[in-house]
């Protein structure tokens, strides 16, 4: 073979090889969402657009947050006749680790987000592709983190207004989860641990409202009878903050002034209650978790694995939204077009030249000056 034909051959199979590699269909991922509340359908819009970038199949399936619609909704998508090639979900107690033998057991490859496995049950679980070869990532925020920063923001705030009780000290009620979430769980610890590393704290109750908001909304004007030196309503969550400012009013009290709250999850609806002055703070960030996880699942289909980058399993950070930033913040995510965002910016398949995963809120932001010029 001379040298022309040579070239042509090589050529012709560079081809072959590039054909080949743009060919290979998109990932089939499902998403089962634990719900329909303001915070799992941004997620599920976030994930939706990250999808569409990226080019992967994504199906998203709400089961709302019975544990028995959980089942039926994973089982039937098991003994489909083309079940899904990767599943994305919340972990729930008592059923997450028979999604993960399930998942085992189909060759589905799983990856958990949200909420991270429950206290002591790591011996039994491990970390992912330990006992659960299928079980690729796992990628859980801060919870911990963000409901101590809830309670310094808040603690911080009702001592401006000078709302401490005669015994000096910031008088705080919490409105919890369930009992079996441990993103509940973690954020009581953090309310817990501010507590106790501050002197002029009172930690009075925290109750558990099961994430009903109309729990929350009739459980505060009791708990605000019952300690009437509150001037703190913790809330685990955006929804609960929002009900509990209707429990603060009910109970003749102006929110925001005579008491202050705030909860986690970042929705636009407790960004608005910022803004206007009866809502203190929102922590959040972490709605975006999905698609990020949807990222590293369409490089990782793709032959790059995340294993050591940022790692099967990695914690994401959460932010605050207060009254210093809230303007901003509404401007740029007030309308929910998460289409100003290049998603491709974010996988290694699409930039070559991406050495790290950055799916920081700054990272976020750049994107937006960048199609805002």
């Amino acid at each position: 073979m001379n040298k022309t034909h040579l070239w042509i051959a090589v050529v012709f199979v560079s081809g072959i090889l590039i054909v080949s590699a743009e060919a290979k269909s998109p990932p089939k991922v499902v998403f089962i969402s634990p719900g329909d509340s303001k915070f799992w359908e941004d997620a599920a819009a976030f994930m939706k657009a990250a999808a569409e970038d990226l080019g992967a199949d994504l199906k998203v399936a709400v089961s709302g947050p019975s544990r028995f619609r959980t089942k039926i909704t994973i089982e039937s998508l098991f003994h489909a006749n083309e079940p899904p090639e990767y599943l994305i979900f919340h972990f729930q107690a008592l059923i997450g680790v028979s999604i993960l033998e399930a998942a085992e057991k189909r060759g589905v490859r799983s990856f958990v987000f949200n909420t991270d496995t429950p206290p002591g049950e790591d011996a039994r679980i491990g970390k992912p592709r330990e006992k659960f070869r299928n079980w690729i990532g796992h990628l859980v925020p801060d919870d911990r983190r963000a409901g101590y920063i809830l309670g310094e923001t808040l603690v911080e705030t009702a001592k401006k207004l000078n709302t401490a009780g005669e015994h000096g000290k910031i008088g705080i009620v919490g409105l919890s989860g369930s009992r079996e979430s441990t993103a509940a769980l973690y954020r009581n610890e953090g309310l817990r641990k501010l507590v106790d590393s501050r002197s002029d704290t009172l930690l009075h109750q925290i109750v558990f409202t099961r994430w009903n908001p109309q729990n929350a909304a009739d459980m505060t004007p009791p708990l605000l009878r019952r300690y009437p030196d509150a001037a703190v309503v913790w809330a685990v969550s955006d929804g609960l903050a929002l009900a509990a400012i209707r429990g603060i009013e009910k109970s003749g009290k102006q929110p925001g002034r005579d008491i202050v709250t705030g909860g986690i999850d970042w929705t636009l609806e407790a960004m608005e209650a910022v803004n206007s002055g009866k809502m203190t703070a929102t922590i959040g960030g972490h709605f975006m978790d999905g698609a990020w996880a949807l990222t590293m699942i369409y490089d990782y289909h793709q032959g790059i694995d995340f294993a050591e980058d940022p790692g099967v399993y990695s914690k994401s950070s959460m932010s605050v939204i207060d009254e210093n930033n809230v303007a901003d913040y509404l401007k740029l995510f007030g309308d929910r077009n998460w289409r100003k965002i290049d998603f491709k910016n974010f996988s290694k398949a699409y930039t070559p030249d991406l050495k790290s995963y950055d799916f920081s809120l700054d990272a976020v932001l750049r994107q937006f000056a960048q199609d805002s010029r």
